[in-house]
């Protein structure tokens, strides 16, 4: 928002009808210090961790100080009737470490404040004459100051006006044109502990960076203590003064990429922190993600390449949760010239997204998770069956469950995946890491997600499901030659089966010794085989050149499906569009057939 200096003048004069304390509407901050003529700085660190921040403890003291300083996650969180407000603030100086990594984020304004009302994000804001003018109400944005609500007669808005995230401030008086001005409720709080990743680098304005985001997701306050630059330092969080903690973040690690570092000593630093972690908020549950960075960026004298174990181990053994960083940016980091990679707002959004989803997941146990997807699922429609049937057989394991979107890990290194948004289904698939395919079913979403990941293999089918429930008869003399193979014939299916080099073998052998591959005989030789893949539909169906036109091949297939029914299981088929002799087998074994656009591959090469 910008206004004309007269406009601005004139708006300015009117509000005159209420001037309180602006500290008092304060969030996320741990102190306020005084300062001359009456201004208050806002600080989210304690003295005494400013002390250590600026220390020979820390690896950059200077910078430290500096980013100590800036007022990322402090708001002023206030309900009023009042339709124009104004705040007197001074902003900092941009710091020079702030100033010079900035260059690589573009020529858009990197920090200000921001301003939310009744939860709708309005934009960033510049004040002018260290003064900021802001609308509560935007019917009366723009009309100068000329046009404002009586007293009294303003709706009730609540507002955020947040700070900036890479410098500091001082403020002072809040102004405004309405009867009142109250604080908001307190709420408990999320601690954030994290470096320029989470401090708002890049991200352009104050009000979306990642963590603000998750906290009001959460309906938690934030107090963000990151710092630029920072890795795993105990002394920092000494004598921290955080009360009504809910839940901690730890985001560190990645600082050390580019440093002269060992591993005993980041081992031991990585330990105590952790360890004061627990001992200073006890009842919080507490989350530990690992860097983001790949191992390519490190100097050689680091250790980087072992920092991410040493924080899942040292996490772990306090009961911290763990999350895979390298999960949460599969995509969207922006690399600055100093070497560091962060966020913009577009990906801050998604790893607020995914993260929350990655905690949602962690915190269930494998049983639970697999009780949630299967209740997620129980009234989708018939295109994620092929899901449901792999939970109820007890195949793979649950990434991610909440309605509207599933994803099972798969034992072959792929997964499968059922949403009905793209949206939701692209954030799922970041936390299956790298598979080598993914399944995907419902209505659209494999191509949406092929072109978003940027994949050259999307391969449609057309998903078919016997869904009557009664056994198909079986031509007698050729149902006399059908048997299960067993684990003597794997070296017969991998020989014959032309897909046989993406079957991992001991998949396939364990498959054979559940019975689930049926073999024709004649003579007592096989002659023909169909089994299941290892997300169990029925497929492979192989008959000898020599024994073919026989009718093998639908027997084989009506023999799989009454094993099927047999073990109270909805057997189905996926065939390739293009396959229209399977698909008229298909309908004429009365298996519904779906339309190719309701399930699909997608993979980095041909699925």
């Amino acid at each position: 928002m910008r206004y004309r200096g007269s406009a601005h003048r004139q708006t300015l004069e009117s509000l005159t009808l209420a001037s309180v304390c602006a500290t008092d509407f304060l969030c996320g901050v741990v102190e306020t210090t005084d300062e001359q003529g009456g201004w208050a700085r806002p600080q989210r660190f304690g003295l005494r961790q400013r002390r250590a921040l600026s220390s020979c403890l820390a690896w950059h003291p200077g910078q430290f100080r500096q980013m100590a300083a800036a007022t990322s996650g402090v708001c002023l969180r206030f309900a009023t009737d009042s339709t124009a407000m104004a705040l007197a603030v001074r902003l900092d100086e941009e710091p020079p470490a702030t100033r010079a990594t900035l260059r690589g984020c573009g020529n858009e304004p990197q920090d200000g404040l921001s301003l939310v009302v009744d939860g709708r994000h309005r934009g960033m804001l510049q004040p002018q004459d260290g003064v900021l003018l802001f609308f509560v109400d935007d019917s009366s944005e723009g009309l100068g100051g000329g046009t404002m609500a009586l007293p009294g007669l303003g709706a009730r808005h609540e507002v955020c006006l947040w700070l900036p995230c890479l410098r500091g401030c001082v403020i002072r008086e809040l102004w405004a044109d309405g009867t009142y001005v109250e604080p908001l409720p307190s709420r408990p709080r999320l601690l954030m502990l994290g470096d320029e990743l989470a401090q708002g680098y890049c991200c352009g304005d104050p009000a979306c960076t990642w963590p603000v985001l998750m906290a009001n997701e959460l309906g938690l306050e934030l107090v963000n203590q990151s710092v630029a630059g920072q890795v795993f330092q105990p002394s920092s969080i000494l004598d921290a003064q955080v009360s009504n903690v809910a839940k901690v973040v730890v985001e560190l690690g990645a600082n050390y990429v580019q440093e002269r570092c060992d591993k005993a000593t980041v081992t031991a630093d990585v330990r105590g922190f952790f360890s004061e972690v627990v001992r200073h908020w006890p009842q919080a549950e507490a989350c530990a993600i690992t860097p983001t960075w790949h191992e390519s960026h490190a100097r050689a004298n680091s250790c980087y390449r072992e920092v991410g174990g040493i924080v899942a181990r040292a996490a772990r053994a306090r009961g911290v949760q763990v999350v895979d960083g390298r999960k949460m940016v599969a995509e969207g980091l922006v690399s600055l010239p100093s070497g560091a990679e962060v966020l913009d707002r577009q990906a801050s959004e998604r790893f607020a997204s995914r993260l929350l989803l990655a905690l949602d997941m962690a915190g269930a146990s494998p049983g639970k998770l697999r009780e949630r997807a299967m209740g997620a699922l129980a009234n989708e429609p018939t295109c994620a069956l092929p899901l449901r049937e792999a939970l109820r057989r007890g195949i793979g394991e649950v990434v991610v469950a909440r309605e509207g979107c599933v994803v099972l890990g798969l034992p072959n290194d792929g997964c499968m995946l059922y949403a009905t948004r793209d949206e939701l289904a692209k954030e799922s698939c970041g936390l299956a890491g790298l598979p080598r395919y993914y399944h995907v079913l419902g209505k659209g979403i494999a191509k949406q997600l092929g072109a978003h990941f940027k994949l050259e293999g999307v391969e449609p089918y057309n998903l078919c499901v016997y869904e009557q429930g009664t056994t198909l008869p079986i031509r007698p003399e050729l149902a006399a030659g059908i048997r299960p193979l067993g684990e003597s014939h794997l070296e017969f299916v991998r020989e014959h089966y032309e897909l046989s080099e993406l079957i991992v073998p001991e998949l396939l052998q364990e498959s054979l010794r559940q019975g689930r591959f049926l073999g024709a005989f004649v003579e007592g030789e096989p002659v023909g085989f169909i089994g299941e893949h290892p997300e169990g539909s029925m497929g492979m169906l192989h008959i000898l050149p020599e024994f073919r036109r026989r009718g093998w091949g639908e027997a084989l297939e009506r023999a799989k499906i009454n094993r099927h029914l047999k073990l109270n299981e909805t057997p189905w088929i996926e065939v390739s569009p293009k396959n229209r002799a399977s698909l008229r087998l298909q309908k004429k074994l009365g298996l519904t057939v779906l339309s190719s656009g309701m399930a699909g591959y997608v993979s980095r090469g041909h699925a």
